[in-house]
């Protein structure tokens, strides 16, 4: 049995892979963004969720007594070697094999996607409080999430989210998972915000980050056939 761990990153097309796979008639749907393992203090520990929400252990056997492959749509990015290996590790003891997923976006437009989605505006005052909280939501962690699933997984799938709208990166994962190749909607994204024009500022402040500009350059080492510029992260 196989279990598909969507790790992200966020405005990367989560939401597009959820609702395909939640219409894949080989799919258990368990639900998008489960937050099974709590990552941080921001993800509340919630009382009126299904049983096997509230605790891991319940998680990985409510997995193991589906007897379908499944799935979990979680924002992982960022996550530790350990958070991933607590994954592959329980849901191995009941012989289900984690096949994750980690779809990227050229950081700064990623960065600007999610500021549109947040309903843009004017952007916060440059105090160290704005900056450290507005860097850390849209500064990406491409290099710590890679350096994770590669030290915990022996093939994770890797796509770019520039070119990743195709029925044969979606067979791959379909194979991946040994279910049969569902067609998909590959011209309708889900979730893409409203792209207007890139200000100066927000492109100097958050999008040409310190933290976005060391992930490009891992990615250019890491990978082959970037879809993006290298030279826009001088």
């Amino acid at each position: 049995m196989k279990f598909l761990l969507n790790v992200g990153a966020e405005k990367c097309g989560t939401t597009w892979l959820y609702k395909y796979f939640k219409g894949h008639p080989e799919f258990y749907d368990m639900g998008k963004e489960l937050n099974i393992i709590q990552r941080d203090d921001l993800v509340p520990i919630l009382e009126d969720v299904s049983e096997y929400r509230k605790d891991i252990e319940s998680f990985f056997r409510a997995v193991s007594n589906i007897n379908q492959v499944t799935g979990d749509f979680t924002h992982y990015e960022g996550s530790s070697e350990n958070v991933f290996r607590l994954i592959k590790n329980g849901l191995l003891k009941y012989d289900i094999e984690v096949v994750p997923v980690y779809i990227m976006r050229d950081p700064i437009r990623r960065s600007w996607s999610a500021w549109n989605t947040l309903g843009g505006g004017k952007i916060p005052n440059r105090s160290l409080a704005s900056r450290f909280v507005m860097s850390n939501f849209i500064s990406c962690k491409y290099k710590e999430t890679v350096e994770a699933l590669d030290s915990v997984f022996a093939n994770p799938l890797y796509f770019f989210y520039e070119d990743f709208f195709t029925q044969s990166n979606i067979n791959q994962i379909c194979d991946e998972l040994e279910i049969s190749r569902h067609p998909a909607e590959c011209d309708n994204k889900t979730g893409a915000s409203s792209f207007k024009k890139m200000p100066n500022r927000f492109l100097k402040t958050f999008g040409k980050s310190v933290k976005n500009k060391e992930a490009a350059k891992y990615i250019f080492e890491r990978f082959e056939n970037v879809p993006w510029k290298l030279e826009d992260y001088p």
